[in-house]
């Protein structure tokens, strides 16, 4: 079992790329169970920025980071996919869907021993308990490109990232998902 950080192929370079690099590499030889994860686009781009992760990429604004995301989900299209705040919100029932599509048992007592794993790319989590997050402060700078973005009469690649998700785009919603069930959820 690998944990793929393929986003990486979407996120860095000059343009993003049309396909998992580890996908493309390991399915000529393998039977790949796969799954791709996401988050809020405005939580992950606040994310990025506070870890300083932004300045790695050949862009710095929120708008190509939902370009590249879309990108993202067209090259994965076929694989199920889990929003961070349904797993966060039903941890259990979001670790058995995850068994499910990888073909996976877990032990009974799993979500018990979790805090004592340590799992690479844990960059922001500090504490044992799983659950969704406040949203980090927006800086200035990202509140006026989102503005932009919310603008009802333009098209734009936040607002497309967020609907094909399934979140809510406005940024003081308490809530943020729209009507869109947990994957789990028929």
């Amino acid at each position: 079992m690998l944990r793929s950080h393929s986003h990486v192929d979407f996120f860095s370079g000059v343009m993003p790329a049309s396909a998992p690099l580890i996908s493309v590499t390991l399915a000529n030889r393998h039977q790949l169970l796969e799954l791709l994860s996401v988050r809020h686009p405005l939580d992950s781009w606040l994310s990025l920025c506070q870890q300083g992760w932004d300045r790695q990429f050949c862009f710095s604004s929120l708008t190509e980071f939902c370009n590249r995301a879309l990108a993202m989900l067209e090259a994965c299209a076929g694989m199920p996919l889990l929003r961070y705040e349904d797993f966060c919100s039903q941890p259990e029932t979001g670790l058995s869907w995850m068994a499910d599509k990888l073909a996976l048992e877990l032990p009974p007592s799993l979500l018990n021993q979790l805090s004592g794993v340590n799992i690479s790319g844990d960059s922001g989590r500090r504490d044992a308990q799983i659950g969704v997050r406040c949203r980090r402060p927006i800086p200035h700078p990202v509140a006026r490109e989102l503005n932009l973005l919310l603008n009802p009469r333009e098209d734009s690649p936040y607002q497309r990232l967020c609907d094909r998700l399934g979140y809510r785009p406005d940024p003081a919603s308490p809530y943020p998902f729209t009507n869109t069930p947990a994957p789990w959820d028929p």
